[in-house]
């Protein structure tokens, strides 16, 4: 793994280039924003409506804090028959199709079989954020600096965390079992092909430094304070408010 790492909550990213500290701190803050704003919708939904509350107040608040879209698709992946089985992220790579998010799942994994340190508090954080009950919705991908600022390239993944199930061994051949999905492992392990319940967003976007400018004070005032909660680093020293 050669790039660094940083999850702010269900967001997790690796980094490009060199940022400023300035640029990640300003992606922190607010990146923050708008997951505890998203969080509130969230939970103030009904069961059903759970995953599209958060998803779409988190898209709403990065988009008024200067976040514009360069591109977006969504995806609902066909789920296989009999007993094939995939791991999810495989399934999210494959309706992404991006180099980056495929190097983002693959940072994702080598940190997830470590159980200690940096590299454990950062999948920790990211999976805590992410699943909730029976429902996983979380964020892959890069954070990097281009000409135009800013800009991350994110996989969001709605996953049924409850559904799904993998092949055991028994007595008279092969069963299907609830697989119980409790770390970020959970989406590189072999599972049931049709117990993959998943829909994929893939987003690119990029920030307006003189919207955000605009907000900073008043972000600042709001969450600044909080961001150290809320972001874990590899390495991480990454950000002074990290890890």
């Amino acid at each position: 793994m050669t790039n660094p790492i940083l999850t702010v909550d269900q967001v997790l990213t690796t980094i490009a280039g060199a940022p400023s500290q300035q640029a990640l701190q300003d992606y922190l803050l607010g990146m923050v924003f708008a997951n505890a704003a998203a969080r509130a919708a969230r939970n103030a939904a009904g069961p059903a409506d759970k995953a599209q509350a958060f998803l779409s107040q988190w898209t709403n608040q990065l988009g008024s804090l200067g976040w514009v879209i360069t591109h977006a698709g969504t995806g609902q992946l066909m789920s296989g028959a009999g007993k094939q089985t995939a791991t999810v992220a495989e399934r999210v790579e494959s309706q992404a199709g991006s180099a980056s998010i495929n190097a983002a799942f693959n940072a994702l994994k080598t940190l997830a079989s470590v159980s200690t340190g940096a590299s454990a508090a950062v999948t920790g954080m990211f999976w805590e954020a992410a699943a909730d009950g029976g429902v996983m919705v979380g964020s892959v991908g890069q954070l990097s600096i281009g000409p135009d600022g800013p800009a991350f390239e994110l996989a969001t993944l709605t996953l049924q965390l409850d559904k799904l199930e993998m092949l055991k061994k028994g007595l008279i051949g092969w069963k299907a079992e609830p697989f119980k999905a409790n770390s970020a492992d959970a989406l590189f392990a072999e599972v049931l092909a049709a117990s993959i319940d998943l829909s994929v967003s893939h987003m690119s976007a990029v920030l307006q430094a003189e919207v955000f400018a605009a907000k900073r004070d008043e972000l600042t005032e709001k969450v600044g304070e909080h961001v150290k909660d809320h972001c874990r680093a590899v390495p991480q020293n990454l950000v002074g408010s990290a890890g």
